[in-house]
């Protein structure tokens, strides 16, 4: 869970999502309390993560916490690592006492840095003097690819001249040679017997402390793995319970808390970085578990966030024209539930369209307007004047003028100009020629989709599906203008819509190990990331799904079961077992998976 290179959040964003997904087992009401008083003393502090230290197998139900906050006062070191003891918290929320942990790795002129700008800065000259001697002992007898990670002070718990250090092992053979090496003053040979009850994993660190005496006899070992994924975590969790270093109810806990649906705006995630071994008198006698949020993905092994990522506005439809105070109520909602961005469509025959984009830029909405690419620039000046932020032309590239108001946009000065291109078997041939035509007409970024979203163009009746050869013929053409746009030969950006997954993932290759489409934005994103409000205010998981309409609101829909049920049967499609691309393809259920028989074809 490394955050250094992660922008901040306050605490109070992190601590929303653990007070959403308590965890008792692993923090009674004592513990959530203490919390809560940081969260009011803190919230407004700045971290890129906020972790907590989990004892798996002490009945205690309390955690220490961890954050990573910028470091100004100690040169060469941008970021320091913050551990704040559950005791100093409860004592005192707004300043408890702190233990800090700083980057401390060998630089081109070794450990120098360390022990000339880092270390009296950080530790103080006093301190720096009286631990070097042990300090420089340790860090010279290391072998070779074994190295020094961070340094910590542990002033926090009053052990002024007591120093923690983090070393890098690597692999599991390394460890007990680097005991020995540093004089470590207890039985190698037994750790590493304990040990290699847990080998085959990715990495592996040591805790040592160091004093004015020497190398102390505590020893801590991290254990780090090089994927995220809660089944493989899940894995570990049964090891440490089979063990006795966890107890069950806590390893369940844990199990729970790495499930929880991440949040998208600002994204958050839970995830668990690492376990932590203790070894005392010959084995392991305790065993950490570090979990938290995190900024960064750690896994892809969810099934939805824990709110809409983006919303489908339909303003005029096969229903009808919607009710402006209805849609102004659920643009409210989509503030209230933090959804960041909404896309109109059927705006040009609405009258309140202005009105609507106002409104989304007094609520601070990122709002997008999809277009037919005819518009006059009076219309167009008017939209952007009112608040929209982006343009979606919506198109297959059938007639000429298709995108006349991409030339429009350029001229009123309209930075981001999105192409919806509809692609068919009948226009698959002429790709390449339409990414000409798109980017001579000044469009900045193009998606490629499988069918429209608008009403009065959508075709929802079974079509004829792309053939093996276009699609492969699609793929090999996608490449080529990548290259070109990297060797700066074509500016407009190309993607491919998660409507037109079977195209995403053959873009990857067959093998799914090396294929990057995963997620869930491999494919169908529906009741995942998105969702639709139709013309009569209802709800949707998207435009193509209003059989599946919902009058309630955005949380219960998004929470209820037919949506759960959807996004579970997205992942079972008969015909796809045994296509070479199906890990990493999410077909879209109102077209069928490759234009099939759309969700007949479900298994149960």
């Amino acid at each position: 869970m490394d955050g250094s290179s992660m922008t901040t959040l306050p605490v109070s964003s992190f601590l929303d999502q653990l007070f959403r997904n308590p965890l008792p087992e692993l923090m009674d009401g004592e513990c959530l309390g203490v919390l809560r008083s940081m969260n009011e003393k803190q919230g407004d502090r700045e971290t890129t993560l906020l972790g907590y230290e989990v004892r798996l197998n002490d009945p205690e139900r309390y955690v220490d916490c961890i954050l990573c906050v910028q470091e100004q006062r100690t040169p060469a070191v941008d970021v320091k690592w913050v551990e704040l003891d559950y005791d100093s918290l409860k004592e005192d929320a707004a300043s408890p006492g702190e233990c800090f942990f700083v980057p401390a790795g060998p630089t081109e002129n070794g450990y120098r840095t360390l022990f000339e700008e880092i270390l009296p800065a950080y530790a103080g000259n006093g301190r720096t003097e009286r631990l070097t001697p042990v300090l420089k002992k340790v860090l010279y007898s290391l072998p070779e690819g074994v190295y020094l990670r961070h340094i910590g002070c542990m002033d926090g718990r009053g052990e002024v001249d007591i120093m923690r250090l983090i070393i890098n092992c690597g692999e599991l053979s390394t460890v007990g040679d680097c005991l020995t090496e540093i004089g470590w003053p207890g039985d190698a040979c037994g750790v590493m017997k304990a040990l290699k009850r847990f080998e085959g994993y990715e990495k592996y660190r040591l805790n040592v402390d160091i004093s004015t005496e020497g190398i102390l006899k505590k020893l801590g070992i991290e254990i780090f793995f090089k994927w995220r994924n809660p089944a493989l975590i899940d894995m570990i969790l049964d090891k440490l319970v089979s063990e006795g270093l966890c107890l069950p109810t806590k390893a369940q806990a844990v199990k729970r808390w790495i499930r929880v649906l991440p949040d998208a705006n600002p994204f958050l995630q839970t995830a668990l970085s690492y376990f932590k071994l203790v070894y005392a008198d010959g084995r392991f006698r305790e065993s950490k578990a570090y979990i938290g949020h995190q900024r960064e993905m750690a896994h892809y092994s969810f099934p939805a966030y824990y709110r809409p990522v983006h919303a489908d506005i339909e303003l005029s439809g096969a229903g009808g024209r919607a009710d402006t105070k209805i849609i102004l109520e659920r643009l409210r909602e989509c503030r209230a539930e933090r959804i960041p961005s909404v896309r109109f469509y059927g705006s040009d025959t609405h009258p309140d369209t202005e009105e609507i984009l106002n409104f989304c830029k007094k609520e601070k909405l990122s709002a997008e307007v999809v277009l037919t690419g005819r518009e006059s620039p009076s219309r167009l000046r008017a939209l952007k004047e009112a608040g929209a932020e982006y343009f979606l032309i919506e198109t297959d590239g059938s007639e000429e003028n298709d995108f006349e108001a991409a030339n429009i946009l350029r001229e009123l000065d309209v930075s981001s100009r999105s192409l919806w291109l509809v692609l068919t078997p009948e226009n698959a041939d002429d790709f390449e020629e339409l990414t000409v035509r798109a980017e001579n007409a000044g469009i900045t970024e193009m998606i490629l989709a499988p069918f429209f979203i608008s009403g009065n163009k959508r075709d929802t009746s079974p079509k004829k599906w792309f053939d093996d050869d276009q699609l492969e013929g699609l793929a090999q053409s996608i490449h080529r203008i990548s290259e070109d746009r990297a060797s700066g030969r074509v500016n407009m950006e190309l993607f491919v819509s998660s409507c037109f997954s079977p195209l995403r993932a053959r873009l990857g290759g067959k093998d799914p190990h090396r294929n990057p489409n995963r997620g869930i934005g491999r494919g169908c994103e529906a009741g995942r990331s998105i969702l639709a409000v139709l013309s009569d205010g209802s709800l949707a998981p998207c435009l193509m799904l209003k059989d599946m309409s919902d009058d309630g609101n955005i949380g219960s829909f998004w929470e209820g079961q037919d949506i759960t049920d959807l996004r579970d049967t997205k992942e079972r499609w008969r015909q796809c077992r045994q296509c070479p691309y199906e890990r990493r393809c999410l077909p879209c259920p109102a077209n069928g998976p490759c234009g099939g028989d759309q969700r007949s074809d479900l298994s149960g």
